[in-house]
């Protein structure tokens, strides 16, 4: 209140910006997360191979997000939602399986790659 009008535009820039971060996070995130929990599914190094780069999954992530940034109104997202929980429930049961494989991974766990994964 005290910088005027000019202050709304600073507030609106801010917010912009922030959420454009948050966007680029989230994509590069996810992209890193699922190319090395598909390198490990399939024993490949990280970018070693085109499943497990991060371009491919920062793209499928964004194709597949096209249809929710399109949609107008919330109460059209409830198959969204049902999804989304399928989506949490298979991320979890694919990890539990994985943490209960007792060859899995093919080299015993070190302090370092605890560490820095």
């Amino acid at each position: 209140m005290l910088q005027g009008r000019s202050s709304i535009f600073v507030i609106s820039l801010t917010n912009m910006l922030q959420s454009v971060g948050i966007i680029i996070i989230y994509f590069m995130v996810f992209g890193d997360t699922a190319a090395q929990f598909i390198g490990g599914l399939t024993d490949t190094q990280l970018n070693e191979a085109w499943y497990t780069q991060r371009w491919l999954y920062i793209t499928l992530s964004g194709v597949a997000l096209v249809p929710v940034i399109v949609q107008k109104e919330l109460h059209e997202l409830k198959w969204m939602s049902k999804l989304l929980t399928f989506a949490i429930i298979i991320f979890v049961g694919s990890s539990l399986t994985l943490l209960f494989i007792p060859t899995f991974p093919a080299t015993p766990a070190t302090f370092k790659s605890l560490i820095y994964p």
